[in-house]
This record gives C-alpha cells, structure tokens and sequence, in this order.
C-alpha cells in the first residue's frame, strides 16, 4: 500500500496555483506527485481511480484532493493533497516484509539532505540522501533522451499521456462521483 501526501499553506490570492483558466487547484499542482510516485514505484498504470476533491468558492480550484488508486494484485495508493495545510512532502509504501517512509519526497529544496526509513523486522534504519537538484536531474535525463538519443528505458511521451490519463480519471471521478476505469479513457 502507498500513502503519499504533498500539501502547503494556502497561496497568496494571486498565485498561478489559483488561476482557474491556467489549470489551478491542488489536483494538477501537488496531488500529481504522489500520484506519479505511486505509478513509478508499482511500475504500472492503476486500473480503478476514485477521486473526491473540494473547491473553493472564491476562486473555482480544487484546494483539496483525495485519490485512490487501485492497482493489480491488490496494491492500492492513497493520495491526499491540500492547500491551507501544514506542509507535507512524504509517502509511504507499506509491503509484506517491510514499511519505508521517504521523510522528504518532493519539491526538496537543492541543497537539504534528506532520508528514507525503513522499518523491517522490527529494526528502524534509516538511509540518508545528500543533496541534489533533482529537477536539473531530471531534465538532464530528458535533454540525453531528446538531444544526444540516449534511451534509458523511459517513453517520456507514453509517460506524460499515462499521467494525464489518471489526472483525467480522477477529474472524471470526482464529478461524476464514481468509480472510473482507466481502461475505458482513451490513450
């Protein structure tokens, strides 16, 4: 079982993340972390997405998001982001052997250490991670794939549709207040 949180205070009232007609609310902004982590981590696609999400009045975003994922052989995620929280940025993945907890998960800042957790057989371990820019890592790995065509295995844009895949099952879900399967959302 995956458990992901991403969530922060609420934006100043002119903050991208509260623009309506540039994509805002807490569904595209944080909640996709998590939701990414989840598919990267069972490296597969959810089958089942529910997803509830509250919008604020005032500016028509979502500013809370609640999301199941059900996955194959009864692996499920659950993802709760929000604004006007208490900053959060860690998931957990619960197995059969062992719990991992990442303290620090996403949106690290370049130079902050931070670390994984891992609970087995009643023995706390922890693995510290030095710094690093991940985002610069990132697009250095996409650059290689694009400019040099050095293939590491990712299929950036089958990648991208598999994410907006779920972002839509989940929008889908939450306003038609049902179960959605992503096997009957187009590729």
């Amino acid at each position: 079982m995956f458990h992901g949180h991403l969530g922060f205070p609420f934006p100043d009232d002119n903050d991208i993340r509260l623009k309506k007609e540039l994509g805002g609310g807490i569904l595209n902004d944080a909640a996709c972390y998590p939701i990414y982590a989840s598919r990267m981590l069972f490296k597969e696609e959810p089958l089942d997405v529910v997803c509830r999400l509250k919008t604020d009045a005032r500016f028509s975003v979502d500013v809370k998001a609640d999301v199941f994922l059900y996955y194959s052989n009864g692996k499920t995620a659950y993802i709760s982001s929000a604004f006007g929280a208490y900053f959060q940025s860690t998931y957990n993945l619960w197995g059969s052997k062992a719990n991992l907890t990442v303290k620090r998960a996403y949106a690290v800042p370049k130079d902050r250490k931070t670390s994984i957790v891992i609970d087995a057989e009643d023995k706390i371990s922890e693995i510290s991670i030095e710094p690093a820019d991940h985002f610069r890592l990132m697009l250095d790995n996409f650059c290689r794939e694009i400019f040099r065509r050095q293939a590491d295995g990712n299929s950036f844009e089958l990648d991208l549709l598999n994410q907006a895949r779920v972002l839509e099952a989940a929008r889908i879900s939450n306003q038609e207040e049902r179960v959605v399967k992503l096997s009957h959302l187009p590729l």
